[in-house]
């Protein structure tokens, strides 16, 4: 007996100092779970000394009081000594003889309720009979400060199934003020119906109750439910935290971070939090998304019961609402532009890229993308995202050859790359003959399938003059067996038919000839030059500065003046000049002695002179060089 004394002793001190943060207040109980055990039992049956106050000694439906505490215990703030002890499952500590069947609960009640009777603890608060069985008895155990009053209730019978057996046992602490009610078995009658039975504590006025969680008028709970499970009414206000930390002024949809002191003594903590809010903690500490303006509240969970709640006030800005009334176009060739355009806010970023902007998106398309936009409207930002989406159509990508040709050639723009079926030209035409100059074409390839055109391309031309080319000889018509000289000019090299390259050559042709120069400039542009060289027999002339039958001219060759001296002039003598073809070029018919003629006008090269009289005639040879 000392060692379970000792026991009761060690765990009402654990009790006291696991409760440490809870208050005492002797209006309010909390409830809490406590492991089951079992507690020393009367010797005395008490259920022969029940009364019901219409029908005399009544152990169905009948109580028996007052029967002594042994100390003095404190009840929802009223002290009392004494209890009485009804056989339907509970002990009143305001026994009044109320007409039977009220003060013996049929039905069952509701904890509190303001029907009879009140101020009470129920184990379980059904249609109990002793009358058929079991023992309903009563003891006080312990030393003061810290003894106990214990009822237990053992093997008890329900009125219309006396098969289900009830045990349990009622316990009172000195100067805790605990109420525990340890259940070993319990079972609700059938005659009470859907109302089943209830275990708990009501005052004495009807005010306040505290059920067992779960277990007020329930059919629910008895049985296997039941075994062997505990409950302990602590006359304790569990501590609430200090304050909650964090901001009171906040926009929707805004990531906020809130906190308490840990309290000393309490096993979790719960949070609330306005309509709309999305967060949730059972630490010191929470991380929301703010919704409607209202107030959070937090409380501090111990052993003795959940304590009331701490609040913080918060005044909740509104978010602007963003929406996107606008993709144009909303299907867009690559590397084309579009616009994307926000409402709701005054400014905006996109993602992706992070593009800020105070009005509309201009974008160039690249790939299809999903797009989507935050704004702010100065206070807050948007709580919602918006999103748009751009399909992308490929666009061609083309690029052209550019050159260098000479004039009068023809350059041809030639367009490569992929997605192109047609092409824009600058001109229209992709050959071209342009003059001398430098030319730029722009290009754009075009698929007529989706409609897209690639990027303008330039194609470059550079057009260089052809040479100027000139070929000169000192005289256009030689003898046979004379050499010349030819000279080409106007360009940087020179290619011969003869198969020379040099500018100069000395040529001795034996029958007339046409020599071709082909000049070519360091651009590369070639230009061919002919030149006819006559060669001429020269037959029947013995001398250059001949003096057959006492003529003779000099000088010859010459650049065109020649001096004729005839020995034997007469009246008769006449004078004519034929070119190397045959062409009479001049006929002078008064002839002197000294004659003085003249080929300035004409071309260098070979003529003939012919001097004639009644009786001769006489052909010379001059060359003008």
């Amino acid at each position: 007996m000392k060692r379970t004394l000792l026991i009761l002793l060690l765990a009402t001190f654990s009790i006291h100092f696991s409760w440490s943060q809870c208050v005492y207040t002797c209006s309010n109980y909390a409830v809490s779970e406590i492991t089951y055990t079992t507690f020393p039992t009367g010797t005395t049956n008490l259920t022969p000394s029940f009364t019901n106050t219409f029908l005399g000694a009544w152990p169905d439906d009948g109580s028996t009081g007052p029967i002594p505490i042994g100390f003095s215990f404190d009840f929802y703030c009223n002290t009392y000594t004494a209890v009485h002890v009804c056989s339907n499952g509970f002990i009143m500590f305001d026994y009044m003889p109320f007409p039977w069947p009220t003060q013996y609960v049929h039905p069952t009640q509701s904890l509190p309720s303001s029907a009879l009777p009140n101020g009470m603890v129920a184990f379980n608060m059904t249609d109990l009979d002793p009358g058929q069985g079991g023992t309903i008895t009563y003891t006080t155990v312990g030393l003061a400060p810290n003894r106990m009053f214990i009822v237990t209730y053992s093997n008890v019978p329900c009125f219309t199934t006396p098969s289900n057996l009830n045990t349990g046992q009622i316990i009172l602490y000195e100067t805790s003020n605990l109420i525990e009610i340890h259940t070993t078995s319990a079972f609700p009658d059938s005659n009470q119906g859907t109302l089943g039975s209830s275990q708990g504590i009501e005052n004495t006025t009807a005010s306040d109750g505290k059920p067992a969680p779960g277990r007020e008028m329930n059919n629910g709970w008895g049985g296997t439910a039941s075994a062997n499970t505990a409950y302990r009414w602590g006359p304790y206000t569990p501590t609430p935290p200090i304050q909650i930390n964090g901001s009171n002024l906040l926009c929707q949809g805004a990531l906020s971070n809130y906190s308490i002191v840990a309290m000393p003594g309490a096993t979790g903590y719960n949070w609330s939090f306005p309509t709309g809010w999305i967060g949730s903690s059972t630490v010191t500490a929470v991380t929301t998304t703010a919704g409607a303006a209202g107030s959070i509240s937090a409380t501090a969970t111990y052993s003795c019961g959940t304590s009331v709640a701490t609040t913080l006030s918060v005044t909740v800005l509104p978010a602007p609402v963003i929406t996107i009334v606008s993709t144009d176009p909303p299907v867009v060739c690559s590397g084309s532009n579009f616009t994307i355009t926000p409402v709701g806010g005054l400014s905006y970023t996109l993602s992706p890229g992070g593009t800020v902007s105070n009005s509309i998106f201009i974008l160039s398309a690249q790939s299809n993308t999903f797009y989507s936009i935050v704004g702010s409207d100065g206070n807050c930002n948007s709580f919602n995202t918006a999103t748009t989406s751009i399909l992308i159509n490929p666009s061609p990508t083309i690029s052209v050859n550019s050159g260098t040709i000479c004039d009068g050639q023809q350059f041809t723009i030639t367009p490569t790359g992929v997605g192109a079926d047609s092409y824009n030209v600058t001109g229209g035409f992709l050959s071209v003959t342009p003059p001398v100059g430098t030319y730029s074409y722009q290009v754009i390839g075009n698929n007529t399938i989706n409609g897209c055109s690639s990027m303008p391309v330039v194609s470059n031309l550079t057009v260089n003059a052809n040479p100027s080319v000139t070929v000169t000889s000192v005289r256009s018509i030689i003898c046979k067996g004379e050499s010349v000289r030819l000279t080409a000019s106007g360009a940087t090299t020179y290619s011969w038919n003869t198969g020379l390259t040099t500018n100069t050559i000395l040529v001795s042709p034996t029958i007339t000839l046409q020599y071709t120069v082909t000049g070519t400039t360091a651009e590369g542009c070639s230009k061919a030059k002919t030149i006819n060289l006559i060669v001429a027999p020269c037959t029947g002339i013995e001398d250059l500065n001949g003096h057959a039958s006492g003529i003779s001219v000099f000088p010859n060759p010459s650049n065109g003046s020649f001096n004729l001296q005839l020995t034997n002039a007469g009246d008769n003598t006449s004078i004519e000049i034929y070119d190397a073809l045959g062409k009479l070029i001049l006929s002078q018919n008064t002839v002197k002695q000294n004659n003085h003629l003249s080929l300035a006008d004409q071309p260098n090269g070979l003529y003939y002179i012919k001097v004639k009289n009644s009786s001769t005639q006489e052909t010379l040879k001059i060359i003008k060089e």
